[in-house]
């Protein structure tokens, strides 16, 4: 109505003449109107593809892996009853293959001179090593990448025990649980790795457990 009202107050000349403009502008948008959507488009594109190439290179956590490297018999001396008596203090030691430090938060260890178990008495001292790592005080060990390091057991075999078992007479029996973090599992639950293992009487070489109870879960 606007242009109506415009063209009626002019003269049949200038009416031709605001006619053309009209119908020009009506029919196809100005340039620089085109070029700006263009532009807006290009530069959304634009930063569409930046966000996209920064989440493609985002580097994931990375993560620690703990596995059993080896055992030793540290020998220690004790005096029971005005007497030196020499026992046999199991360590484990263990490897970081892993990319991420591994900060052990609890760990226990559990270990049985003895005949071999039933599937149903491992499963038994799994659940009680388990149970005693809750109850048993927090650590500060970090194991970084390409890393060892070992853990003790709490308690030495006496002599005769360990006898047994280097004669293979008896089976050693290791039962541990470890509850460490990295930084996959930062902020979250820890890592819990579980060991039931019989190490043969050189501790370079063990079997698992019947079940294969060795499994790391992560949160």
């Amino acid at each position: 109505m606007t242009f109506v009202l415009l063209f009626a107050g002019k003269s049949r000349h200038e009416n031709r003449w605001l006619s053309r403009i009209w119908s020009s502008f009506h029919e196809s948008p100005l340039p620089h109107i085109a070029i700006g959507i263009s532009a807006l488009s290009f530069l959304a594109g634009t930063t569409s593809a930046m966000f996209a190439g920064l989440n493609y290179f985002k580097v994931p956590r990375a993560r620690a892996s703990l596995v059993i490297d080896r055992f030793d018999d540290n020998v220690i001396q004790a005096n029971i009853a005005g007497a030196e008596k020499r026992f046999h203090q199991l360590r484990i030691w263990l490897s970081n293959t892993g990319q991420s430090p591994a900060q052990i938060r609890r760990a226990i260890i559990n270990g049985q001179v003895t005949p071999a178990l039933t599937i149903e008495e491992e499963d038994k001292r799994i659940s009680e090593t388990a149970q005693m790592n809750w109850a048993a005080p927090p650590t500060t060990i970090e194991i970084a990448p390409g890393q060892k390091a070992y853990l003790s057991f709490p308690v030495g075999y006496p002599e005769e025990s360990w006898s047994e078992f280097l004669s293979k007479k008896q089976l050693l029996y290791v039962f541990a649980e470890l509850r460490y973090s990295d930084e996959l599992s930062e902020g979250r639950d820890d890592v819990i790795m579980r060991i039931c293992v019989r190490p043969e009487p050189s501790l370079n070489i063990w079997s698992n457990c019947s079940r294969g109870q060795n499994r790391t879960t992560r949160p």
